[in-house]
């Protein structure tokens, strides 16, 4: 089996090929689990990400259009203050007749 020394050369050369492709594969393995991990990851903070853009665009939605109303609220109560006030600058007429 082991007649001369290139023999054992082969034979050490052939376990430690078959132990490197062994390990590379083993790397290969864990490597491309934890990339599928990372892809998941990745693909929940897109959701989520989504998520909270729809949020932010609802909530400035919200916004304007309350903004709409509030402009609309104050410029009736400025209308009504300024009524109020045109009145309250006219004088008086008094109901008493003079003798």
């Amino acid at each position: 089996m082991l007649e001369t020394s290139k023999d054992f050369f082969y034979i050490l050369s052939g376990i430690s090929i078959f132990c490197l492709a062994f390990f590379l594969s083993y790397f290969l393995f864990y490597l491309i689990l934890i990339l599928r991990d990372v892809n998941k990851i990745t693909k929940e903070a897109k959701i989520i990400l989504d998520k909270l853009e729809q949020l932010i665009n609802f909530i400035k939605n919200q916004v304007r259009t309350s903004y709409n109303y509030i402009n609309i609220f104050t410029e009736g109560a400025k209308k009504i203050m300024e009524v109020l006030q045109s009145s309250q600058a006219k004088p008086k007429k008094s109901n008493i007749k003079k003798k």
